[in-house]
Formats: C-alpha cells, structure tokens, sequence
C-alpha cells in the first residue's frame, strides 16, 4: 500500500499543541501564585495524560508490525497504563495536603 498517513507530523504537531497547552496552564499557575508541591506532580501528570492520549489515538493509524495484546497494539496497551496510573497519581496528590513554597 503506498499511501500512508504521516503519523510522525500528526505527532510532532500533537506534542506542540500539548506544550503550548501545559505552559498556558503553568504560567497561570505561576501568575496566581498558586504553587505548592502538587503544581509540579499535576503539570508532569497533565503530560504524561495528554501524550498518551495523543499516542493511542496515532496507533489506529500506523501501518508498521506491533506485538499485540488484549485486541490492542502494545502502545496503546501501555498508553492506558500510563493514563491510569496518572489519574491515579492525580488523586492521590489532590487529597494531599501541601504547603505554598
């Protein structure tokens, strides 16, 4: 099959959209003064989040070989991995309680 959906631009404008997104989040934060130790661990959570959206949504389209699992290519397999383990660290650090530094 000689047509193919360039995945690596796809991704490549996906992850700039994702920075573009986390520095608008971090300079409001920055601006509000709302800085605590779970800034940090939710901007990296935001990330990873986000990525792996973008990621798994990509593998629907990639035409080269992955080892599946489960009805999923591996990465998308490790994207929801990654997803939940997130939002699990996003709960966590939200009933946390931190002081301002």
């Amino acid at each position: 099959n000689p047509y193919f959906h360039p995945t690596f631009l796809y991704e490549s404008i996906g992850s700039l959209l994702i920075f573009i997104l986390l520095v608008i989040f971090n300079v409001y934060f920055i601006r509000k003064k709302r800085l605590n130790k779970t800034f940090f661990v939710w901007s990296i959570a935001y990330y990873m989040i986000s990525y792996s959206i973008l990621r798994f949504s990509l593998e629907f389209i990639r035409i080269d070989e992955a080892p599946m699992l489960l009805g999923l290519r591996w990465p998308q397999f490790m994207s929801i991995l990654i997803i939940f383990s997130s939002v699990f660290i996003l709960i966590f650090n939200s009933n946390a309680k931190t002081k301002k530094i």
